[in-house]
């Protein structure tokens, strides 16, 4: 026997006939016997995961960028620019308020900026800025 806590009750997980994904665990609310994932709270998880990750990947990129002015590469300081304005982006998406599912909200993960999905911030963190 385990208990589930949200922020809306808690329920043992024997009465329960599914539990959605742990990513999106902050998000779980109980609504009667079933246990569902408000998608504007997890929304606002996924956007504040993408500013901490983003966060670790701009003073690199400032670096980058550095090194071009100085070096007077004026195509790479507008390619690390454009890399840093996506990365800017990232957080409004409209695939994220498109997003009906945990899963579809998942996979509004621009890998080639941001690289694999944070495992390491866990599901339980509030991340929202």
């Amino acid at each position: 026997m385990a208990i589930i806590e949200t922020p809306t009750g808690s329920i043992d997980t024997d009465k329960l006939a599914s539990i959605p994904p742990r990513i999106f665990r902050s998000a779980w609310r109980l609504q009667g016997a079933v246990v569902v994932v408000d998608m504007p709270a997890a929304r606002a998880l996924h956007r504040g995961r993408m500013r901490i990750v983003r966060g670790a990947v701009f003073p690199r990129l400032d670096g980058d960028q550095l090194r071009a002015i100085v070096a007077s590469d004026s195509a790479r300081t507008a390619e690390s620019e454009a890399v840093k304005q996506a990365l800017r982006d990232c957080p409004t998406d409209p695939a994220i308020a498109a997003a009906t599912t945990p899963e579809a909200l998942r996979a509004v993960w621009p890998e080639i900026i941001l690289g694999r999905y944070p495992a390491e911030l866990g599901p339980d963190a509030q991340y929202v800025r």
